[in-house]
């Protein structure tokens, strides 16, 4: 049986052959999910080769005399050749001796703290060890750990991010308090008709105030400056140069006019005030007022008589509301009859009531004038008569005298 040596070389060649292991560290088997805890990392174990696993007897560990002068040593061999980094993949002969590599137990169950490596021989044995497997995935952090950078303007904000399910996230937005970048100088006109400056200064990321406003003289002392103003543009004021070379404020302004051009202004008028008359504006001054337009006829509450009857001596009364006449009352008359008309009432006079009455209307009253009366007797009467110096007695038949036989 050949003799099998390991070096700090073989052990990072031949990482790529072993079996993935866990992100996570151990101290014995039990702290790993699955797998085995080697050299202080969770891996899946190797299934050990007729050759390895069941023992070789004469493995050993090299000495440094070794690493010079055997047979099959990296330096001699002819099957040495295949030392390099793709000598992991499986060259059985392999093998460099060093001071420290690691002996692979006969079982080929456990390896060494410091070799990490199972023999060349067993690696081709595990083909089912693809580091793609999701216990194979590397983890970039630890779950629940957070990480924070500066950023801003002025290195003065902070972004963050945090490790979720081994991987980190991506930062958040920077939170950055300032505004300025420090000792930024910034500047604007100011004053009157812009021709002074002013500045200030970016401090700790803030802007500080604007300084005083440095301006050249806006004026001759005691000069005057006119302006317009007013309704219509009519007016002026005037404003006075400080003996400093700086304007005063405007004094009041004195306008001539009363009212802007082209504007209307209603009146209320007429009889209950619901009438409007309107005036216009020109050249500063309101024109007389127009004609009013009055709907109503009436004072609203007032009333109003009017003559009615047979000879118009009777009143009726209206009202007004909301500015109209109302409907007549009924009318009250004293007269019963118009002013000359007559009348003849038949049966209602003379001896007999066989007489017609005759009356007239001197003042809207009716007047009895005189009685029409056919009869000279009254019915049924008698009275005494001269017939022929005979005196005899003769009766009253329908109002008229009835004599005796023979009379």
């Amino acid at each position: 049986m050949r003799k099998l040596f390991f070096s700090a070389f073989t052990v990072a060649t031949a990482a790529a052959c072993m079996p993935a292991l866990e992100a996570s560290s151990c101290k014995v088997d039990d702290d790993c999910l699955s797998g085995v805890c080697i050299a202080g990392v969770c891996g899946q174990p190797v299934e050990p080769t007729p050759d390895a696993a069941q023992g070789a007897p004469d493995v050993s560990l090299a000495t440094p005399d070794a690493a010079q002068g055997a047979p099959d040593a990296a330096q001699g061999a002819p099957d040495a050749a295949p030392n390099t980094p793709d000598a992991a993949q499986g060259a059985p002969d392999v093998s460099v001796v060093t001071p420290d590599a690691a002996l692979v137990t006969p079982d080929a169950s456990l390896v060494t703290p410091d070799a990490s490596l199972v023999t060349p021989d067993a690696a081709p044995d595990m083909p089912d060890a693809a580091p793609d497997t999701p216990d194979a995935m590397v983890s970039e952090c630890a779950a629940g750990a957070s990480e924070r950078v500066a950023c801003g303007i002025n290195e003065r904000g902070a972004q963050t991010r945090t490790c979720e399910s081994g991987q980190w996230s991506a930062y958040s937005p920077c939170q950055d308090p300032d505004v300025c970048r420090d000792g930024v100088n910034e500047r604007r006109n100011c004053g009157d008709q812009e021709r002074g400056e002013q500045s200030r200064r970016c401090v700790e990321g803030q802007w500080q105030m604007w300084s005083a406003c440095m301006a050249p003289p806006a004026c001759e002392p005691g000069s005057r400056q006119r302006t317009e103003c007013g309704l219509n543009g009519n007016g002026e004021r005037f404003r006075t140069c400080s003996p400093q070379g700086m304007w005063g404020p405007y004094g009041e302004c004195v306008d001539p006019d009363v009212c802007q051009d082209t504007a209307r202004r209603d009146t209320f008028c007429g009889l209950n005030r619901r009438g409007v008359s309107t005036s216009t504006c020109v050249a500063g001054r309101w024109s007389d007022l127009g004609p009013c337009l009055d709907a109503d006829v009436c004072v609203d509450g007032g009333q109003e008589l009017e003559a009615c009857g047979l000879n118009l001596r009777g009143t009726a009364v209206r009202t007004c509301v909301q500015g109209q006449w109302g409907a007549l009352s009924v009318c009250t008359d004293p007269d019963v009859c118009r002013f000359d008309d007559t009348r003849e009432i038949a049966n209602s006079c003379g001896l007999n009531g066989r007489g017609t009455t005759r009356e007239s209307c001197p003042g809207g009253r009716w007047v009895v004038d005189a009685c029409v009366d056919p009869d000279v007797c009254q019915d049924g009467t008698s009275m005494m008569v001269d017939c022929g110096g005979v005196v005899s007695t003769a009766s009253c038949v329908n109002g008229m005298v009835v004599l005796p036989p023979g009379c």
